[in-house]
């Protein structure tokens, strides 16, 4: 098929609704599918091969629209703009994140599928999504946990059980790595220090305020916090032990050999998760870091929440502590430290379920898999 993808994702970027649209374009491309993805243009420092910042190949093309600034009419002048340009094309399908090139888009009359990852808090948005439901063409909607799924539901009458895709986000691995025993392995004694790592944005209830009480309370190992701004990261210097690093943002292509470095990772989140837009995310979240944890053959001690719990499995692939006693992740990292086999088992089973439900390559699979209902 050939497939416009409509994003406002910024590339390249630092944001992760970057990172998730190219690894997206990469993985309908490797599909067979002939892939078109529309974004803003954004610049990193020192960044001049897209491909290579992200690790994804060049087999789809991108193409830049203009968005204007002004936050009022950006959307909608952006979604113009989109579909102005995807009207160049023949396309047999429309796929995409950003509702406003969705809805300008549409008019072509192609049939499309709509991806969302939180529920639309401002009326206008939950207008056009709305329009979009009702429209002839639509397909499906794509949402990114089971916790979603049911508030579109109770949200939008005109949505059908029927017409959503649950398709969790993703991460690639090796599979020579799942059969090497060696990927898993951590030969540390309980006597060792630990390298204790946490990767991703530094918002409120993310959980980095617990990653600093951990480090208070248990200062014989080192913790590393990877992400966030020069900002952010002096805010939490200030309050940070010594025994705390913070190595500032990485490129998306480094990420998976920083999280070998680390003896256990972090997923300390409340239950409450603030966006940079100031929007509570923590009952949809389906984090990209947490596939990448589990890609990454380390041991995860994650809070135990419903959304997490669609993936994690407590003392099966994960130890899920309750995120409202920091106090329950020193007991989890101490049981850890303690027990190689178990910091053993947690990673290989985490991989194993990667590999079975949640690499790119399954989750593109199984949302084209589901659309068979023609509008």
């Amino acid at each position: 098929m050939k497939i416009a993808y409509l994003s406002s994702s910024t590339i390249p970027s630092v944001s992760a609704n970057s990172i998730q649209v190219m690894k997206m374009s990469k993985s309908f491309s490797d599909l067979g599918h002939n892939i078109i993805t529309f974004a803003t243009s954004g610049k990193v420092p020192n960044i001049f091969d897209i491909h290579k910042y992200y690790n994804t190949e060049k087999n789809f093309k991108i193409i830049y629209c203009k968005k204007p600034k002004a936050k009022i009419i950006s959307g909608i002048v952006y979604g113009i703009n989109v579909a102005i340009n995807s009207f160049k094309f023949d396309f047999d399908i429309y796929y995409g994140r950003c509702p406003h090139s969705l809805f300008f888009s549409s008019f072509s009359q192609k049939p499309f599928v709509y991806e969302a990852h939180n529920l639309p808090k401002r009326y206008f948005r939950a207008f056009l999504e709305n329009r979009l439901f009702k429209k002839k063409n639509f397909l499906k909607l794509v949402v990114i946990s089971e916790a979603l799924k049911r508030d579109y539901l109770l949200k939008f009458s005109v949505l059908d059980e029927n017409k959503i895709i649950v398709a969790h986000d993703g991460a690639n691995i090796d599979n020579e790595q799942v059969k090497n025993h060696l990927y898993y392995s951590n030969n540390k004694s309980s006597r060792d220090v630990f390298n204790v790592g946490y990767v991703g944005s530094l918002f409120p209830g993310k959980g980095v305020e617990g990653i600093l009480s951990l480090a208070k309370e248990r200062p014989f190992h080192k913790y590393h916090v990877v992400g966030g701004t020069e900002k952010e990261i002096a805010k939490f210097k200030k309050k940070a032990s010594s025994n705390v690093s913070f190595h500032g943002r990485m490129q998306p292509s480094n990420i998976p050999s920083i999280l070998r470095k680390f003896d256990i990772l972090l997923l300390l989140s409340k239950k409450k998760i603030e966006t940079s837009e100031g929007g509570d995310i923590g009952q949809y979240t389906s984090p990209l870091k947490m596939f990448e944890y589990m890609a990454s053959g380390r041991p995860i001690i994650a809070s135990k929440l419903p959304v997490f719990e669609e993936v994690l499995k407590h003392n099966v692939n994960a130890f899920l502590v309750s995120p409202d006693n920091d106090k329950l992740y020193g007991e989890a990292l101490d049981l850890l430290v303690e027990n190689e086999k178990l910091r053993e088992k947690f990673a290989r089973n985490a991989m194993n379920d990667l590999v079975s439900n949640f690499t790119w390559s399954k989750r593109t699979k199984k949302i084209l898999s589901n659309l068979d209902n023609k509008p």
